[in-house]
């Protein structure tokens, strides 16, 4: 009688792995093998996170907003009025943040955008005072104060309850040196206005200005150091900085 044939088993085949994924069996060699691979993942980590974020940064002005993103809506309808000024005071927002920090040549590049941008914008709509405050600014940062007194003084002939502009002519006058008529202009705004106790700490520092010696060296308008105008006394301590006329995005 022929004996059953039974079937061969089938031969099992070592499927090929990954060096370093798989146990060894040994485990001092498995343990370095585990530490190297987070130990790279750690550096590449380190390489490109950074320039991940500091590319999104970048793409970001004042108050978050996504400047490539205005950037792109106004190159596709430069008609779009709206679009051009939320985009200037961007630029405006991120140069001034960029001049308190200390970077002067990036805080000049997004303030001309700005200026460019708000001009185009007042072309259209010349009775926007926000934007006329911004403006004003934006030139006295980039170092034409003449200019930022004129334009603050358009926004006050608009509206002359505009309490942003009208302290930021004060800044500006009394950069020249006009500490009295920088006073002139403080005691204009009213004591129901919540900008009323900023004015009148201004008023006591012009005053002391006004009584100050003429000092020997000179500052910078609108950096945050004391300012020398034509008068030759300075504002005592750092001089404030202007006040932005459009509210934080």
């Amino acid at each position: 009688m022929p004996k059953p044939k039974h079937r061969k088993k089938p031969k099992v085949v070592k499927q090929d792995v990954l060096v370093g994924t798989a146990p060894t069996g040994n485990k001092k060699k498995d343990h370095w093998v585990i530490l190297a691979i987070f130990t790279i993942a750690a550096l590449i980590g380190a390489i490109l996170l950074p320039a991940i974020f500091n590319r999104g940064q970048a793409q970001l002005g004042g108050g978050g907003v996504n400047i490539s993103q205005l950037e792109e809506t106004v190159k596709k309808n430069p008609q779009d009025i709206d679009a051009k000024d939320a985009l200037g005071t961007a630029y405006f927002n991120q140069g001034s943040s960029k001049l308190q920090a200390g970077d002067q040549k990036g805080a000049q590049q997004d303030l001309q955008r700005a200026i460019a941008l708000f001009n185009d914008v007042l072309k259209v709509k010349p009775q926007k005072i926000e934007t006329l405050g911004d403006l004003a600014t934006a030139y006295y940062y980039t170092g034409d104060t003449v200019k930022a007194i004129e334009l603050a003084q358009k926004a006050l002939s608009i509206n002359p309850d505009f309490t942003p502009a009208r302290l930021n002519l004060a800044i500006y006058l009394s950069s020249q040196g006009k500490y009295q008529e920088a006073i002139n202009e403080l005691k204009k705004i009213p004591a129901t206005s919540p900008d009323y106790a900023t004015a009148q700490a201004r008023i006591k520092e012009y005053q002391q200005a006004l009584t100050q010696p003429a000092p020997s060296g000179t500052g910078s308008a609108g950096t945050g150091s004391s300012t020398t105008g034509t008068g030759g006394t300075p504002v005592p301590g750092p001089a404030p900085a202007p006040t932005p006329a459009k509210p934080a995005q």
